[in-house]
């Protein structure tokens, strides 16, 4: 903040001018949103291409650090929205024992039945670098808002909590069976006694992380394996996702 900016890179916007607001009407006593030079400073993240057009992807407060891994949640909402079944979107922060903040997204349907979050995730791949993956995707009938009528993404997970509990069914068939007892292997060290997974565990949402991911899939490999690409994981990272996807090997 304070330096310009090369063209291309992102920042943080500050403007000036006379179509500037001069303070806060209801809110004297608040600190002033202008530096000494006269620069209002907007809490937008942006940037400028060659022909001098700013462009922006989101409000700095709504930035996401995944493990170390700064997102703007709006470029998941964008490109969430590109799929023909999605209608409305927002990604947000939701808390996570080992990154500090994990990624999910609430998304409104376009049409009945929505389509699950594994071809969602496999859309996104497409688009985007994986640590803007949702590591978690639900579906509501509408997306909640502020009374002001903007979403509060910080306030989302509050807001979501209900949708956002995962239902613990018992794993069906031998697929399942065996990645509920991998999860358990590997997670068991960041899970408290007497947790146990079922098939709708959501290994990341869980504390599993890239490294833990690993340590999954070489588990797998042990058990007849060997070919499981690790976005698999990403992209369904459900003992019942997964096992809709692969069958048992030979």
């Amino acid at each position: 903040v304070g330096n310009r900016r090369p063209t291309g890179e992102w920042g943080h916007v500050k403007v000036r001018g006379a179509p500037t607001m001069s303070g806060y009407l209801l809110a004297p006593q608040q600190a002033s949103p202008f530096d000494d030079e006269g620069w209002l400073f907007t809490g937008d993240e942006g940037r400028l291409d060659g022909d001098g057009y700013l462009y922006l992807r989101g409000r700095i407060d709504d930035a996401i650090n995944r493990g170390g891994l700064k997102l703007m949640p709006a470029e998941v909402d964008a490109a969430l929205m590109d799929h023909p079944g999605v209608r409305e979107a927002v990604a947000f922060a939701i808390p996570h024992p080992s990154l500090g903040e994990d990624l999910a997204a609430a998304v409104v349907p376009a049409r009945d039945p929505l389509v699950d979050q594994a071809v969602l995730n496999s859309f996104l791949a497409e688009r985007l670098p994986g640590h803007m993956i949702p590591s978690l995707i639900v579906t509501v009938a509408e997306i909640p808002v502020e009374p002001s009528g903007k979403v509060a993404r910080r306030r989302l997970a509050h807001r979501l909590s209900s949708v956002l509990r995962v239902q613990h069914e018992a794993p069906q068939g031998p697929i399942e069976e065996l990645l509920v007892d991998l999860f358990q292997e590997v997670l068991a060290d960041r899970m408290q006694p007497g947790w146990s997974a079922g098939r709708f565990t959501n290994f990341f949402l869980e504390g599993g992380d890239s490294l833990s991911a690993m340590r999954l899939l070489a588990r797998l490999a042990s058990r007849g394996w060997p070919d499981v690409p690790p976005r698999m994981l990403f992209e369904r990272p459900t003992p019942a996702a997964f096992a809709a996807t692969f069958v048992q090997p030979e």
